[in-house]
């Protein structure tokens, strides 16, 4: 069930409400119960999966980007490796 996030008209309160998507969200403010209640924007994830990588110009800039991020990972690693105290 997705959350949803609303913002009152007259308080500007900001809610969230876990609903259906088909279901109508609330329509009432909670807290000052006199505004009407807007859907708004929120956070949301992107899935990137292995076939769209491999098919996509897109994908080429995220595998150069976990490429590089692998290879500065493998420098730092190994130059924790290769310290020692004097």
């Amino acid at each position: 069930m997705p959350i949803y996030n609303y913002k009152c008209s007259e308080c500007e309160e900001m809610i969230e409400v876990f609903h259906f998507i088909n279901d109508s969200g609330p329509h009432s403010c909670p807290q000052c119960e006199v505004g009407i209640l807007s859907k708004t924007l929120s956070d949301f994830n992107v899935a990137i999966t292995k076939e769209y990588v491999s098919k996509s110009k897109t994908g080429d800039l995220v595998k150069k980007a976990i490429e590089e991020t692998k290879e500065e990972f493998r420098q730092e690693k190994n130059e924790r490796i290769e310290w020692s105290p004097e």
